[in-house]
């Protein structure tokens, strides 16, 4: 029921029959998407990654690529703000209420729970964004490192230990998923 409830929003929220038909959702066969997140447009979701309850996706500009063992958790929003569109890698986790606009995200990264990333922000690989931080647009940060803060800044590198959670976390959602399908 929820499939064809699915094949039905997606189809008619495309212009049939065109030539020009605007992109829809593409979900790995391995992930999962909770029934009531909202995915629009072009959206690519990876293997064995999972979105959460009440989030919204929206790649009506520009696509969302989202890669593999990576887990969008409730209430988060993203969206691109150009043609540039949005990339997540591998591995990485975006916690509850995060909105990330027309940003990117490398491997293993986890964000905390309300962060907001704006336009142009490059979130670099083994990172992490504490909890209700705010990047604002073009902040690039560094590889290996923990922000925090209003603005974000640097407040230290990453730890073995920041490395094991963010591993932990990653793919306890890649279990978790499983209890959904």
């Amino acid at each position: 029921m929820l499939r064809k409830l699915k094949e039905s929003f997606f189809s008619a929220s495309r212009k049939s029959g065109s030539s020009t038909e605007r992109p829809y959702p593409r979900v790995a066969e391995s992930a999962w998407v909770a029934p009531d997140a909202v995915l629009i447009g072009d959206v690519e979701i990876g293997e064995n990654s999972s979105v959460w309850p009440g989030t919204v996706i929206r790649a009506d500009i520009g696509k969302v690529k989202i890669g593999e063992n990576t887990n969008i958790q409730d209430n988060v929003v993203i969206h691109p703000n150009s043609k540039d569109g949005v990339s997540i890698g591998d591995n990485v986790t975006v916690a509850h209420g995060t909105v990330l606009d027309g940003c990117d995200v490398d491997d293993n990264v986890m964000i905390g729970i309300n962060v907001t990333a704006l336009h142009h922000t490059r979130i670099k690989r083994n990172s992490i964004i504490g909890a209700g931080s705010l990047l604002p647009p073009g902040t690039e940060t560094k590889p290996n490192s923990v922000y925090s803060g209003n603005p974000a800044e640097k407040v230290r590198e990453l730890q073995e230990q920041d490395r094991e959670v963010m591993k932990k976390m990653a793919k306890s959602y890649v279990n978790l998923k499983g209890e959904y399908q």
